[in-house]
């Protein structure tokens, strides 16, 4: 399968991920707070699970601060190996 790591800008960094239709949505917010007050930012972000893996079976988790989004083949799908040299 593949593997999509998310590291956030900071560990207060919020971020909420979907998988919706053989999308994903990656939204956040972010608050940097000085003297003179706060700033909130927002983002979102899609695409498509990719073409040769399994939308159903999208699992997630975290390791190191970092979240992993694991996109498992779909079922009969033939990996190619580089040949040897």
């Amino acid at each position: 399968g593949r593997t999509l790591v998310i590291e956030p800008k900071s560990p207060d960094q919020k971020l909420d991920i979907n998988v919706k239709n053989g999308m994903v949505t990656i939204e956040g917010t972010s608050e940097v707070k000085s003297q003179g007050g706060a700033s909130v930012s927002k983002f979102s972000n899609s695409f498509s699970v990719p073409g040769d893996c399994d939308p159903g079976k999208v699992k997630m988790d975290h390791k190191d601060g970092k979240i992993l989004v694991y996109f498992p083949y779909r079922q009969g799908k033939a990996i190619q190996k580089a040949p040897l040299s």
